[in-house]
Order: C-alpha cells, then sequence, then structure tokens
C-alpha cells in the first residue's frame, strides 16, 4: 500500500505543493488532478523520488521513505 501524509514541497518562501492523506492499495489505481500550478507535478516527483518532500512521510508497504521504483511497481 502506498500512503501519503502531511506531504509538502516548498521552494524557498513558495508553497508547491501539499496534501492532507491518500491511500493506494497494491494493485489499485489512483488519480491525481486538479489545475494548472497546483502541485500534481510536484507530488509524483516526491513520489518516484526525483526530489525530498519539505514535510511529511511516504510509506510504501509500511516503509517510511520508501519511494515508487518501476521495479517495484511492477512486483
Amino acid at each position: 500500500m502506498l500512503q501519503v501524509e502531511r506531504l509538502t514541497k516548498r521552494y524557498g518562501a513558495s508553497l508547491a505543493s501539499t496534501t492532507c492523506r491518500s491511500a493506494c492499495a497494491r494493485g489499485r489505481s489512483s488519480a491525481c488532478w486538479g489545475p494548472t500550478d497546483s502541485g500534481k507535478s510536484t507530488i509524483v516527483k516526491i513520489l518516484t523520488g526525483l526530489i525530498d518532500q519539505t514535510t511529511g512521510h511516504v510509506r510504501l508497504d509500511g516503509h517510511i521513505g520508501a519511494v515508487v521504483h518501476r521495479a517495484h511497481a511492477e512486483s
């Protein structure tokens, strides 16, 4: 299960994205939508490990700080 808790990303004084809480079970799909510049790409970059979050936690199968890598997603 992928869980996101209180995830935020800041670039200096600018808040790029924020989420309260979200979860997606293994084998299931989830969607992320919103207006332009609402932080959708930022959340995906955090989940894939391209950038670090400012606050909050990402858990994959209960492991804090885990990121979703292709090999993990295909297993």
